[in-house]
């Protein structure tokens, strides 16, 4: 039964991991082609190797391992463990960064590749990762729009606010100020300590972004899976706030039935 509902939700064995059948669901009109059926099955995390490394980018990862022991273990490493590991450490990254070829790193044929060009110029469509699982999903351009449409269309969830048009900045620019001044008046009568009201102060704010992920793993009307909206609020004027009222929450919303995460 387990079994059954976790390769329902795009969880596959190893055998089954680049099966097009297993991973792919295409509730659109375009009739995918064999190299776009194995390229979308290598899943949506796929990068593709870069014609050249950043000198700065490729290091970076091997300088935040060094901090990450040295800091792990700051009394158990002296200088004559830790020179020798900084240098081995250094000289692993060299000789990856100049062996790097990316024909060999190469993970994608040519008829892959091609596929791939194809898909992104491919406007009536949309590709996404399923609700659940590890599945890719596509949908008509034109379903998608309808069906999250169809969610902010629910008044008892969502609100329209008139925005005068090319004002949305604006509105946004307002809301911070809100937010601020509510910020100052609270560590000017001492509430709140300079620490707290600079981590809470927001900074260069956006709009939050929302989408939907198809739920593949319920029953589908009209080839049209229904879609989990998803609220995407890092950088919005409130983000700073949620973060930190989250962490002073977490403490009384864990318990023996809670799980941090699936591992």
């Amino acid at each position: 039964m387990q079994e059954k509902k976790l390769r329902n939700l795009g969880f596959q064995t190893a055998a089954e991991t680049n099966d097009p059948t297993k991973v792919i669901f295409n509730y659109s009109k375009r009739h995918l082609t064999d190299p776009e059926k194995r390229l979308l099955a290598k899943g949506l995390n796929l990068a593709i190797p870069p014609k050249s490394l950043n000198y700065g980018d490729f290091l970076a990862p091997f300088e935040s391992l060094c901090k990450q022991i040295f800091k792990t273990h700051p009394n158990s490493l002296d200088s004559s463990i830790v020179d020798p590991m900084k240098a081995t450490i250094k000289d692993a990254a060299f000789e990856c960064l100049n062996s790097y070829d990316p024909k060999v790193e190469q993970n994608l044929t040519k008829d892959e590749y091609l596929a791939l060009k194809s898909l992104l110029k491919d406007d009536t469509i949309v590709i996404q990762k399923s609700d659940k699982g590890n599945s890719v999903v596509i949908l008509n351009k034109c379903d998608y729009v309808e069906g999250m449409q169809s969610l902010l269309s629910d008044t008892s969830k969502f609100k329209k606010i008139n925005i005068n048009q090319n004002k949305d900045y604006n509105h946004i620019h307002n809301q911070e100020l809100k937010i601020t001044n509510e910020l100052r008046k609270l560590k000017k009568n001492g509430s709140m300590t300079q620490e707290t009201y600079t981590q809470l102060f927001p900074q260069g704010t956006v709009p939050s972004v929302m989408y939907g992920l198809s739920k593949v793993h319920k029953p589908v009307v009209n080839n049209k899976p229904k879609l989990r909206p998803i609220l995407a609020a890092i950088n919005s004027s409130t983000y700073n706030i949620s973060q930190y009222i989250n962490k002073l929450l977490k403490p009384f919303t864990s318990n023996k039935f809670t799980a941090k995460d699936s591992f």
